[in-house]
């Protein structure tokens, strides 16, 4: 499981490319890689910085190459490390190139932009041809995290609520486990005018910030949004908008019956049950790949799901095929015949539909 960007040129030194034994492999030689940052604004680096071997990058790779008697060589790339001693492939995969450029000029160095992937290792290999017909073979490997981090907001998009005791917000970083840069992330709440409404200083507890409104909110509707980036730059935003109404009535209590998978790995279509103590007019399922010790729960990092026509009790049916193998946490977000909102308790699983 990743939202305008700037571009500017900054070249940092990944590393001399000591990958494998290619001794005696030919006239042609990967020398080293370096990294153009992309999608990141930032002070420009003078110096370049060397990054070790598999570092991940959000950068445009730039191979140097040493070629003497060469007439033309073919870049080709692949998800995945293609190196026997690190392969990470599962048992029925292989690697599958595609071609990604050809250099006829020999200018020694070869461009690779790395924005088409989010969360992924690449291998991007050369393919030399010599004056008398036969290849020569280079190739290197890195770690590209071109998705900046997961954010969930409390209240919840569409949410009508009656009061708002705390705006609760849950970050969260799933690229390559590089993390999140928490001093840089901003709330904001404003009104359906556009005015900006002072918050108090928010608490920060592993990834969950909670806040509030200095001064209480009269009836309407209002916007929280939220920047937040990665520990190499990567931002990302969200916004979520609410509304406060005046009631008399209580919002729906909303409930996922534990099922027997709860904590367990699943695979295929698995179901969920719930009940409210009052009728309902619109149930989402919110899904969420974070949580449990290390990470907080930030719904939306995997899709959510409409439920139609929502009875007041009912049955979920879910295909776990969205994902091929991850945690999944689950929870119901409700509107009940008053239009009030809602939210349910949690339950999870291990999905795995690799194996």
């Amino acid at each position: 499981m990743k939202k305008a960007i700037v571009v500017i040129s900054i070249t940092l030194l990944l590393f001399s490319c000591d990958l494998v034994n290619y001794v005696n492999k030919g006239n042609f030689k990967i020398i080293n890689s370096y990294y153009r940052r992309s999608n990141y604004k930032s002070v420009l680096i003078s110096k370049d910085t060397e990054i070790n071997n598999g570092d991940v990058v959000n950068f445009d790779v730039i191979t140097k190459y040493d070629a003497i008697d060469i007439t033309k060589i073919d870049f080709y790339w692949t998800y995945g490390i293609d190196d026997p001693d690190l392969w990470n492939y599962a048992p029925s995969q292989s690697p599958e190139y595609q071609k990604v450029g050809t250099d006829i000029e020999l200018t020694g160095e070869f461009i690779f932009n790395t924005s088409f992937t989010g969360v992924n290792w690449i291998t991007l290999k050369g393919i030399a041809f010599k004056k008398d017909g036969s290849e020569v073979v280079d190739k290197i490997w890195f770690n590209i995290d071109n998705l900046g981090p997961d954010i969930d907001i409390e209240p919840r998009d569409l949410s009508v609520i009656k009061n708002l005791n705390e705006i609760k917000v849950r970050i969260a970083d799933g690229g390559s486990e590089v993390g999140v840069d928490y001093n840089r992330t901003s709330i904001v709440l404003k009104n359906s005018s556009n005015e900006l409404l002072s918050l108090k200083q928010p608490t920060n507890s592993n990834g969950t910030f909670i806040t509030e409104p200095i001064r209480s909110l009269s009836d309407g509707e209002y916007q929280v949004t939220v920047i937040a980036y990665d520990n190499i730059g990567n931002p990302n935003s969200k916004s979520t908008t609410f509304t406060k109404i005046t009631s008399p009535k209580n919002p729906a209590n909303i409930f996922l019956k534990i099922p027997i998978w709860n904590g367990e790995e699943v695979k295929g279509k698995i179901f969920l049950e719930y009940e409210s103590d009052k009728p309902l007019s619109k149930v989402i399922l919110d899904c969420s790949c974070y949580g449990g010790e290390y990470y907080p729960n930030v719904f939306g990092s995997f899709p959510s799901i409409d439920v139609n026509n929502p009875s007041q009790t009912g049955i979920i049916e879910i295909d776990t095929s969205f994902t091929g193998k991850n945690y999944a946490y689950f929870r119901l977000f409700s509107l009940d015949i008053d239009g009030l909102s809602s939210i349910s308790n949690i339950v999870w699983c291990n999905i795995n539909n690799i194996y």
